[in-house]
């Protein structure tokens, strides 16, 4: 049966309802502006969140015919080449016999919906999902949206802290295991992305080129029968915790900012000249932490180095600029 429009929205339309009438209750009640503020946020979340329900249901569930053809451009894409250079033909693909249940997670909530999938045969993993493709869905469970929030708030947090954040904000729950996989996987495009970012504009370049370096000594968290002490007293030379050694470096060019030794330290002038201070140009970070890998160290500080010499040799390849290295006293 078909829905008229009325119908459609009428979920949206009823939370939209409750909020007109919280808002003339709130009125009479005398509410506080920040108690207002909470419930008016919680009902805002339940409309997105209906609306949301609505877009997708809207989307359909993803039925293009019983067969679909997968051009050979699709079929390269998905390693089926029979050999080097050769791309291979057309292949057709199978819409499965049910639909298939997904779990999408976004800022207003958790939504299953139903949709179908299509490959080769029955019991072989999908290789097109329209409505997926349809919505730009992420392959996991979680939004672009959620997942940016996020992986914002544990920059600057624990995973625990930021789950927790979020879910004050939002009223929806992470786990702590999952905003973890979430960074890996989201790490995981940190390498290509850096490595494919080309050399800076040299007219935007300043005169001197800074290279900045610092490194840290990080806790790693030990499986539980590791953390069980062996004898009453930690030994000579033994520490409480294991540490890795995390490096980050920083790159950038600026324009020289000439001053007497006089006006550098006296504390008027320098704040009287603060706004004439250059802006740093190009500003590039990197972030390496000493890790094992078949049975070696890879040094986090050699890797960072090895970056901004890299990058040193795209900024300045005839070396004409001035070079500054600011680090502490780390070895």
């Amino acid at each position: 049966m078909m829905m008229t429009e009325e119908q459609r929205f009428f979920k949206v339309r009823l939370v939209f309802q409750q909020f007109e009438q919280f808002v003339e209750q709130a009125e009479r009640e005398n509410l506080r502006v920040d108690q207002f503020e909470r419930e008016a946020l919680a009902i805002l979340l339940r409309a997105g969140f209906e609306a949301e329900e609505e877009f997708i249901g809207r989307c359909g569930n993803g039925d293009l015919g019983e067969i679909i053809t997968v051009d050979a451009a699709d079929s390269a894409e998905s390693g089926d080449v029979s050999q080097p250079g050769e791309l291979a033909a057309p292949r057709t693909l199978r819409r499965s016999v049910e639909t298939h249940r997904r779990r999408y997670v976004s800022i207003f909530g958790e939504h299953h919906f139903e949709r179908y999938v299509y490959a080769q045969r029955a019991g072989q993993p999908s290789e097109r999902m329209p409505l997926d493709e349809q919505l730009g869905l992420p392959k996991g469970e979680f939004s672009y949206v959620l997942q940016d929030w996020l992986q914002r708030l544990t920059i600057k947090e624990s995973f625990a802290e930021a789950a927790s954040s979020l879910e004050m904000l939002l009223n929806l729950r992470i786990s702590v295991g999952a905003s973890e996989r979430m960074n890996q996987h989201l790490a995981e495009q940190a390498e290509s992305f850096r490595v494919t970012q080309p050399p800076p504009d040299p007219a935007t370049e300043g005169e001197l080129i800074v290279y900045a370096n610092d490194c840290k000594g990080v806790p790693m968290r030990r499986p539980v029968e590791e953390r069980v002490r062996r004898g009453p007293r930690r030994g000579k030379g033994e520490k409480a915790n294991q540490k890795q050694m995390a490096c980050v470096g920083a790159a950038y060019s600026v324009a020289p900012f000439v001053r007497t030794p006089d006006e550098i330290l006296d504390e008027v002038f320098r704040e009287r000249r603060a706004a004439d201070r250059p802006e740093p140009q190009n500003k590039r970070l990197w972030a390496e932490m000493t890790l094992a890998g078949e049975g070696e160290s890879l040094n986090g500080k050699t890797r960072v180095f090895v970056q901004q010499a890299l990058d040193l040799q795209a900024r300045d390849p005839e070396r004409r600029k001035t070079v500054l290295c600011l680090m502490d006293g780390e070895k």
